[in-house]
């Protein structure tokens, strides 16, 4: 088993990260840790009883919806319902030469509105109004639009998550994606970083194209969606 395969940590990523490179965004609430609302929806803790879910239920007690990444689904407290989507990760051991058919740009702030915008309406994952904050995201504009980016999340050094990975319908199968992951990915590993990602498991079109760009499966995990009762 290699050293990524062995890497206990991105067995719980949510958890880890928060502990290591993310601490800045953590917030905490008895055992339970997230990330600051502004930043994602990800929450874990040490131990799932129920006194820890209790915690994590009143650190979220302003959002509708959260998410938690761990080896089994976890069932919520009262008042909460739940949706378990099991997923794969990936990690990455090279890349291939893909151009962008567009000069990709890095986004900031000043892009914060167009990023929520097509993530909104592509849905790559949870991604809030300072994600970009985390880093490295780039992307293609057509006429002052932004129509394909992506960046990282999830950091636990020298592990970082490649992500919000999206583009917009219109210009989709063009290859902009797999462009994108490679440039993300080829920064990540010039910087010592081992670029990983996620894929739900019952997506083959994803999975297959993360194959294609050189990711390998590492891990099988689930993510559990928590939604709050009306």
């Amino acid at each position: 088993m290699s050293v990524v395969e062995d890497d206990l940590r991105l067995t719980r990523p949510v958890w880890h990260a928060l502990h290591a490179d993310h601490q800045t965004y953590c917030e905490r609430r008895g055992r339970a840790i997230g990330y600051a609302r502004a930043f994602g929806q990800f929450r874990a803790a040490d131990i799932y009883d129920a006194a820890a879910l209790e915690d994590i239920a009143s650190l979220s007690e302003n959002e509708p919806q959260i998410s938690l990444v761990e080896p089994e689904p976890i069932e919520p407290p009262d008042g909460w319902r739940a949706r378990h989507v099991q997923i794969v990760q990936f990690t990455a051991t090279r890349f291939p030469q893909k151009p962008s058919l567009l000069p990709v740009v890095p986004l900031d702030a000043d892009h914060a509105d167009q990023m929520l915008d097509l993530t909104d309406r592509t849905r790559p994952g949870p991604f809030r109004q300072r994600t970009h904050e985390f880093g490295g995201y780039v992307g293609a504009f057509e006429d002052g639009r932004l129509i394909a980016m992506g960046g990282t999340r999830m950091s636990i050094a020298p592990f970082t998550e490649i992500s919000a990975v999206c583009t917009d319908p219109h210009y989709q199968g063009r290859g902009f994606g797999g462009a994108l992951i490679c440039l993300i990915g080829r920064a990540l590993q010039e910087k010592g970083r081992t670029p990983f990602l996620h894929a739900n498991a019952d997506n083959e079109i994803a999975k297959g194209l993360y194959r294609s760009l050189g990711f390998v499966e590492t891990k099988t995990l689930w993510h559990s969606i928590w939604e709050r009762k009306a």
